[in-house]
């Protein structure tokens, strides 16, 4: 008897996971699953593109690094070029406001890894914004409060209520449920296959999901710094990431 209920458990499985992985009514969960892989495929491909430009720019306009964090509020326009020569872009209208900092001129510079943007009010720096080089690190940490924050207390969340809503809700939509129910199976039966079918579904999708987003975001970086974090930490975290996302589903 048991064997029988297991053949007809995986035989519900089969049924299910057609329909599961492929019903129209599903598509928001794949949204709401990869959703977060489009954040760091951005970074992917604006990551490069932008150390490249910064580069090129540092080869035509040389600025050395120790002079660039010399560089401090009250400053004078002359003081600072003196000290870092002429920026390799200024705009006197129309520049990035920061928000509760007035000026009337922005300098930018760079040493061809950070951007500096020095911004003037009445010929004094008012205000110095970094933006510092996108390391490993820094993609980490970002990866890691994106997990947390979106992808464990939002997405699997509410990923799971759909899926686990429409293995019954969408036979009664549909009005197939009554195929299950004239068949001689055990409703226990039928439970424990709709049940396995949408814990295998979702750790499916969101276990695929987690290692696309981490694919995403190692592919901005050298092979050599990618080589050096996983000779690290990097499998244990990649393995610790898949091993959360499957059990909390």
């Amino acid at each position: 008897m048991i064997k029988q209920w297991l053949w007809q458990i995986l035989a519900v499985i089969r049924l299910e996971l057609r329909k599961t992985f492929f019903a129209r009514r599903g598509l928001w969960i794949y949204l709401l699953a990869f959703a977060p892989m489009l954040l760091f495929m951005a970074a992917a491909v604006k990551g490069p593109k932008s150390r490249e430009r910064l580069e090129r720019i540092a080869v035509r306009h040389p600025t050395p690094t120790v002079a660039l964090r010399t560089i401090r509020v009250g400053l004078t326009r002359e003081q600072v070029i003196e000290k870092l020569g002429e920026p390799y872009m200024q705009m006197s209208e129309g520049h990035p406001r920061t928000e509760g900092v007035r000026g009337d001129l922005m300098y930018k510079y760079t040493d061809g890894k950070s951007e500096y943007w020095i911004l003037f009010d009445k010929g004094k720096v008012n205000h110095v914004t970094i933006f510092g080089e996108q390391t490993l690190a820094k993609g980490s940490l970002l990866f890691a409060t994106t997990f947390q924050s979106y992808f464990l207390r939002l997405a699997i969340f509410f990923g799971c209520v759909g899926v686990f809503t429409n293995l019954f809700r969408g036979e009664m939509v549909d009005k197939s449920l009554h195929f299950y129910l004239l068949t001689p199976m055990r409703r226990e039966v039928l439970l424990a296959g709709k049940y396995l079918t949408g814990l295998l579904a979702t750790a499916v999708i969101f276990s695929v999901s987690t290692g696309l987003q981490l694919t995403a975001l190692l592919s901005q970086f050298d092979h050599a710094v990618v080589a050096e974090y996983l000779a690290g930490p990097g499998w244990h975290q990649i393995f610790s990431y898949l091993g959360v996302t499957v059990l909390l589903v």
